[in-house]
């Protein structure tokens, strides 16, 4: 089973972002379970999503703990919300920033890219997509077509511009990881 966390604040698409890489699992023949973990219900305040995907049937219905992987759609969640302990040693953590982060730990693999700076280039929104496209590229679990297919089921009215959004992102973290 994977296990994966989305961090965001309230209004950034945490939720939405997890409702979509569940939706790729399953357009891979996977099974998959997206649910979010709210705190105080407001824009801006932190929002945690997660998924699981498994090939075999999900009977867990806990919160995720230590995922395997982690993604960062506003990058002061990092100090705020511990997400280096809460994501399993040689994980992977994708993170929304322009700065270099891969100090953050010694036991993750840390990739990070300006996400917003992409969607901003394409579209007014879409960071939260963006981020599905990095994760995509890093860890290879998924296909970018089940990704994109995901997208075009999710977001009928802005289904274009948000699939270049994921389809840009994921081949700039794919060169820069060759």
């Amino acid at each position: 089973m994977i296990e994966i966390a989305i961090h965001g604040r309230g209004g950034q698409g945490a939720v939405t972002a997890s409702q979509i890489l569940a939706m790729a699992f399953e357009e891979q023949g996977i099974r998959a379970q997206a649910f979010p973990q709210f705190g105080t219900e407001r824009t801006g305040s932190p929002v945690k999503s997660f998924v699981r995907a498994s090939r075999r049937e999900i009977k867990i219905k806990a919160p995720v703990t230590l995922a395997d992987y982690s993604i960062v759609i506003d990058p002061t969640l990092i100090n705020t919300v511990n997400i280096v302990d809460a994501t399993k040693p040689r994980g992977t953590i994708v993170v929304n920033t322009k700065n270099a982060l891969s100090n953050i730990s010694k036991k993750h693999r840390v990739i990070c890219i300006d996400v917003n700076e992409i969607a901003k280039s394409i579209f007014a929104r879409g960071a939260n997509v963006g981020l599905l496209g990095a994760f995509v590229a890093s860890t290879r679990v998924l296909q970018i077509k089940s990704l994109t297919a995901a997208i075009s089921t999710r977001f009928p009215r802005f289904v274009k511009e948000n699939q270049q959004v994921a389809e840009r992102v994921y081949e700039i973290v794919r060169k820069e990881l060759v």
